[in-house]
């Protein structure tokens, strides 16, 4: 339809010195206006991005596009009295173009400023780069009613604009950072398209100005089609918001999961106290940080006497019912930080004692002792009161650096094995003695010799 309307007017349209005094008149006409809008963006996105970018890298920029936006300015006052002249009309327009490339290179280059958060997390990441992408579009859609006027001005604004934080997002190497540049490519085609299809419309309508028609009616008509691009660009900014919080959603769902499947990794599935796994970490942290603090630390091994003729008598259920009313009456004389009771085996348990000696450790072994006594959990074949009990190894050790926790474990274990021989139901304490171990030796690893043990009783 624009193209029939142009040749209707062919008058008009044969002359390009009055096309080009029409086009430049439509440039210069809002210029005003189109740089301060331009320069309450640059505000308004400096104010978003405030804190999360650096205030040098963001003033800066700022005060390159303000210089810029001046310099179009007084180009536009200059040139706003002459464009009558045809000449003046064909520079006029190259130096708007001009204008227009620099501002939309300017634009382009904050990608710099804007996209580089270091201090944010991957998630925040994520929404101020699709905030600063889809902040991008609507600048170059904005624009179209203004530029399309002259497509290279338009192109000279919106390549140098997209371009950069495009080639950012590609060599991210990221898959969702791949897709959102895709994604500018696609708008860009799209709004390209566009913007042809207003050029024929607005050059139709300059002519039918030139030709002294109505050309208020026809002008409404073609805004209104710029005004819905612009509505379905914010549906689409919409949309994708509400994608990114699904996301968002699903992220915070997926640690949720991974927290809790970190916990059950770490708990016993029976007793529901810590396992193995987790004592052999907490027992690490708690030699590191006794080496660091020149603490001391003990170390608690218990067995249950005569378990498996318990097991082999009783059941396996009740078997698994004993084991577990005996870890919470371990694990109810632990309160202090630093403490912790773990299924050590089959039916041992282990205590870390931070910050504890070889007194104070085997005080609360001998509570602990008592206690599973008390518990009165039937067992005919015990040797004491026909009750189930426990044997208890305790050791301590003032750990220096170079050592590992392996001197400790294998003095608690020699002390429940003495304990074990010395009739069960009893509390055996040994001091460990920690040599300088090297660096391969396994964790626990047993020493060669028993030297590294002194008795204390």
């Amino acid at each position: 339809m624009a193209a029939d309307n142009i040749q209707h007017h062919g008058n008009a349209a044969d002359n390009p010195a009055l096309v080009r005094v029409a086009q430049a008149e439509f440039l210069y006409k809002d210029a005003l206006s189109t740089l301060t809008s331009s320069l309450l963006a640059a505000i308004t996105i400096i104010s978003v991005y405030y804190g999360v970018a650096s205030p040098v890298l963001l003033f800066g920029w700022f005060a390159f596009f303000s210089l810029i936006t001046a310099a179009r300015y007084l180009l536009s006052r200059i040139y706003r009295s002459r464009l009558r002249d045809l000449e003046r009309a064909n520079q006029a327009i190259y130096w708007f173009l001009a204008g227009t490339m620099a501002s939309g290179l300017a634009w382009g280059t904050s990608a710099l400023v804007f996209i580089p958060f270091q201090t944010l997390t991957q998630a925040q990441y994520l929404i101020y780069t699709c905030f600063y992408v889809m902040y991008c579009c609507a600048l170059t859609a904005a624009c179209v009613a203004s530029y399309a006027v002259y497509k290279p001005i338009w192109y000279g604004f919106a390549i140098p604009c997209m371009t950069p934080p495009f080639i950012m997002l590609i060599q991210t190497g990221e898959l969702v950072y791949t897709i959102i540049g895709l994604l500018m490519v696609i708008y860009l085609l799209f709004i390209s398209g566009s913007v042809h299809k207003i050029n024929n419309t607005i050059l139709t309508s300059l002519l039918l100005r030139l030709e002294k028609t109505d050309l208020a009616r026809y002008l409404e008509q073609e805004r209104q089609q710029v005004y819905s691009l612009n509505e379905e660009l914010r549906r689409d900014i919409d949309k994708r918001k509400q994608t990114e919080q699904a996301l968002l959603e699903a992220k915070s769902e997926a640690e949720r999961l991974a927290a809790e499947l970190l916990k059950q990794s770490n708990q016993d599935g029976l007793t529901g106290i810590p396992n193995r796994r987790a004592f052999d970490q907490f027992l690490q942290e708690e030699w590191n940080r006794a080496i660091r603090q020149h603490n001391g630390l003990s170390l608690i091994i218990c067995d249950i006497d005569h378990y498996k003729s318990y097991n082999d008598y009783y059941g396996h259920q009740q078997g698994d019912e004993s084991l577990i009313r005996i870890a919470q009456t371990l694990q109810q004389s632990t309160r202090r930080e630093g403490e912790m009771v773990a299924r050590y085996g089959g039916e041992e348990f282990a205590i870390v004692l931070a910050n504890a000696n070889l007194g104070t450790a085997q005080e609360l072994a001998e509570q602990m002792r008592q206690a599973v006594l008390q518990l009165r959990i039937e067992h005919i074949g015990a040797s004491h009161d026909s009750c189930l009990t426990a044997s208890f190894g305790v050791s301590s050790i003032m750990p220096v650096v170079g050592s590992t926790a392996s001197v400790l474990v294998y003095a608690a274990d020699r002390a429940l094995y003495e304990a074990k021989a010395h009739g069960r139901n009893s509390v055996v304490a040994k001091m460990a003695k920690g040599e300088m171990i090297k660096e391969n030796t396994p964790a626990y690893a047993i020493p060669q010799s028993n030297s590294d043990i002194t008795d204390i009783q």
